[in-house]
């Protein structure tokens, strides 16, 4: 298991705003993806979808804006401290270059 920490200076509900809307600052080397959609209640499937197939990232196992977000293989937790929040991810899966993605993720807030 992967855990990665970052803090931003925003409130935790623009902050999960943000990294719901995944498919935004997701990895721009991968010129096939097209989007990623996860809809916005457990029992959801994350599907990231690209032009010749699409990829399920596993279910909404919770849905709990602004505090927390998880499915498949990953959880993340919003801490709000005042003006600023806390991002703590957990990724049990194999790594996928968190530093890289969060750094995409913190520059869209």
């Amino acid at each position: 298991m992967t855990v990665h920490t970052l803090e931003l200076s925003t409130t935790a509900e623009r902050a999960f705003a943000a990294f719901a809307a995944i498919g935004a600052w997701w990895d721009p080397a991968d010129t096939t993806l097209q989007s990623i959609t996860i809809p916005p209640r457990v029992g959801g499937r994350v599907i990231a979808h690209h032009r010749d197939r699409d990829d399920d990232w596993g279910e909404v196992t919770r849905w709990d804006p602004p505090r927390a977000l998880a499915y498949g293989t990953i959880e993340i937790v919003f801490v709000s401290t005042g003006d600023r929040t806390i991002v703590r991810l957990e990724h049990a899966g194999r790594e996928l270059d968190w530093p890289k993605r969060l750094a995409r993720f913190a520059a869209m807030i």
